[in-house]
């Protein structure tokens, strides 16, 4: 069972009342069911998570600073937070309130069998991270919970839970005092030597015994460039699988599997690229004890880059920026390598539409060109890249291209252009890819890429949707409110819809700029809708926020 999440960070509210009711249940039309919700305290932070046809789990800090205003160094220290479980039709089925460190933030979830397991995590920067993990019976709402610090300033990219044991995987990243003394020491040496003042992340994986609490940071000896990219637990070897990327020459980059029984290593293998191209990532599906197959992307050969940014990375150093050039599929048993194919997006059928008709026909004739010359048309695309999924016939790869986006200070615009006035605004989101793989022989069966324009998002996280239903595929996304959906089958575009027909109270609110809503999928064809009061809409107008009696709104939507 899939299972959808969102996080934001918002600024939430105060104290006990639910509010339901019940609306029509057509398909596609007016909420089913709508809730409103007062929360207890003040808190900075609330995660809604989907628990599928289970129903869906709220968790947010409870404030009591004041409370705690003369109260022991140690009590301040501390927070409580609040976890509820609401049934699909809003009606609370439990409540459970805990401590934890304060400073402490909702980061990922791992749903296993009966239990929901929830790393918080430090956000603050630091050489020593706090962690939390709180593993909740879904059923009975009963509770256990271990804590624990991470060596480094440590970024998570992953979590996942197998036989009690937790794994956190990420990577290092700069403390701010150390990127300072390095522009210091930059600026006062021959530009040459930049590169040997780079920052070169380095990978991080901690285990964690759930029962006894104790936890073991896991070391391998790579130098330069390493992270590690994401988990996955093998049910049949009751196992944990890693995939680490590294880069030991600006070159090179390369994908290695490690796999976990316990505290027992019982695999450990490099994928063989067979060629020149640079694997830059990927996601693990295990196929049963022995098998799995990794699906990711691939940058051209260095040597291939334009002479321009290779001269220039040499001089300086620096590495050229990882650009997915396609998409691989690796297929590994035991520890052998059975094959790894290379799909180039120059090949998709679909992939250029998203840019236009001027820019596919322009992409064909250079293409043309290239191919006479036993090359092709270089991409400067980023991919935030979904796990597996999974049809009778296919594996399914789906990615979403986003280009990063600044804002100017003066005019609020948003560009593409970094540069001075300009500030980080988030990431654009031009269009997904979806790909079907076969299953035995790893040859692509079909692609077809979906535009999604206009969708901007402060975070690099996934923004859309895939149902699948027997050999059907719908992509869904959710653009200032509304569905945009498109149906495929085999490849083709069976039905491209907008989905508007909400409740006319959602969409008042929707269009209300003092609002802030989101949409997000729950499970089979429905969809939640919910929202709150924008904190500073409210305070920059007439209006008079008051933190105990602001609600957040629920709408249980039917697609």
């Amino acid at each position: 069972m899939k299972l959808s999440i969102l996080l934001p960070t918002l600024l939430l509210l105060a104290s006990g009342l639910i509010h339901a009711q019940l609306d029509g249940n057509s398909r596609g039309s007016s909420p089913e069911v709508q809730m409103e919700l007062v929360l207890d305290g003040f808190g900075e932070d609330i995660s809604l998570l989907s628990l599928g046809d289970q129903g869906i789990l709220i968790g947010h800090p409870i404030d009591t600073s004041e409370s705690n205003s003369i109260t022991s160094l140690s009590i301040r220290d501390k927070q409580q937070w609040k976890f509820s479980k609401y049934s699909p039709d809003f009606i609370q089925i439990w409540e459970q309130q805990l401590e934890s460190n304060r400073g402490l933030q909702y980061v990922k979830h791992f749903w296993q069998d009966e239990k929901i397991h929830l790393l918080l995590f430090q956000k603050r920067k630091g050489a020593h991270k706090r962690f939390q993990i709180i593993s909740f019976d879904i059923f009975e709402g009963e509770y256990s919970s271990v804590e624990g610090k991470l060596v480094g300033n440590v970024k998570v990219n992953d979590f996942s839970v197998v036989k009690d044991m937790a794994y956190i995987g990420g990577e290092t990243e700069i403390q701010r005092w150390e990127k300072v003394a390095r522009g210091v020491a930059t600026a006062f040496v021959f530009p040459i030597y930049m590169g040997s003042l780079k920052y070169n992340i380095q990978h991080s994986l901690t285990r964690i015994d759930l029962t006894s609490g104790e936890s073991k940071a896991i070391n391998y000896d790579y130098s330069k460039v390493s992270k590690t990219q994401s988990l996955a637990p093998n049910e049949w070897a009751r196992s944990m699988s890693i995939l680490l990327n590294h880069s030991k020459k600006k070159e090179e980059s390369s994908i290695y599997v490690k796999e976990y029984a316990g505290n027992q290593m019982i695999r450990n293998l490099k994928l063989n690229p067979k060629s020149d191209n640079r694997l830059l990532n990927g996601r693990i599906k295990h196929l049963n004890r022995d098998d799995f197959l990794v699906l990711g992307t691939y940058a051209a050969p260095y040597d291939d880059q334009k002479w321009l940014k290779r001269f220039g990375a040499g001089i300086t150093g620096t590495r050229l920026k990882e650009y997915a050039q396609g998409i691989y599929v690796a297929k590994v048993r035991n520890r052998g390598q059975i094959y790894i194919k290379y799909y180039s997006f120059n090949q998709f059928e679909t992939f250029f539409d998203a840019y236009g008709k001027k820019a596919k026909e322009k992409a064909k004739k250079k293409n043309k060109k290239k191919k006479k010359k036993g090359k092709e048309v270089l991409l400067d695309v980023n991919l935030l890249i979904h796990d597996i999924e999974e049809t009778p016939d296919s594996y399914l790869f789906l990615a979403e291209s986003y280009i990063p986006v600044y804002e100017d200070e003066k005019t609020g615009t948003i560009t593409t252009q970094s540069g001075k006035g300009n500030m980080a605004a988030g990431y654009k989101y031009t269009h997904a890819i979806l790909a079907a793989f076969d299953k035995e022989s790893g040859e692509m069966q079909w692609d077809n890429s979906f535009p999604i324009f206009n969708l901007v998002s402060p975070q690099l996280q996934t923004q859309v949707e895939l149902l699948t239903e027997s050999d059907t595929c719908t992509l869904i996304y959710n653009l200032e409110g509304s569905l945009q959906a498109r149906r495929i089958h085999q490849g083709q575009i069976l039905q491209s819809r907008q989905v508007t027909d909400l409740s006319q109270d959602l969409m008042k609110k929707k269009r209300d700029s003092s609002y802030t809503s989101q949409l997000i999928h729950w499970y089979d064809n429905y969809f939640l809708a919910w929202g709150y009061k924008n904190k500073k809409a409210a305070q920059s107008g007439s209006i008079s926020l008051d933190n105990q009696n602001q609600p957040i709104f629920f709408y249980k939507v039917a697609y």
